[in-house]
């Protein structure tokens, strides 16, 4: 489980492994804008970042609005299946990574460091 709230590409990548990939996800369900996050979780899970931020985008969360507005009550997180066994994926966390990675704040570097 991941505690930080700011994740990097690692902890990002850490965080989504343990989504348990619903059939009918309850956390898209439960989000009051809507946004598919089971979808995003799944691009992450597969090293998609591009596919990720294109639907992340796709609801207009260009700057950290979903993470930080949402953070309070985050439903998304409640509703998340996972929580059952131990704790919810951090989906504010992530939908903030991605905030990040569009502003151009983050940057994914090869494994060659280039």
């Amino acid at each position: 489980m991941i505690e930080m709230r700011k994740l990097t590409f690692d902890l990002a990548e850490q965080e989504v492994a343990r989504c348990l990939l619903c059939y009918d996800p309850p956390c898209t369900q439960a989000c009051p804008a809507n946004i598919d996050s089971a979808s995003i979780i799944r691009s992450i899970r597969f090293e998609n970042f591009p596919g990720a931020q294109a639907k992340y985008r796709k609801f207009g969360f260009l700057d950290k609005t979903c993470s930080e507005l949402c953070f309070e009550q985050r439903n998304c997180e409640k509703a998340c299946i996972r929580g059952r066994l131990d704790s919810p994926i951090k989906i504010s966390s992530i939908n903030n990574f991605l905030s990040n990675l569009e502003l151009g704040i983050l940057k994914k570097v090869n494994n060659d460091g280039s």
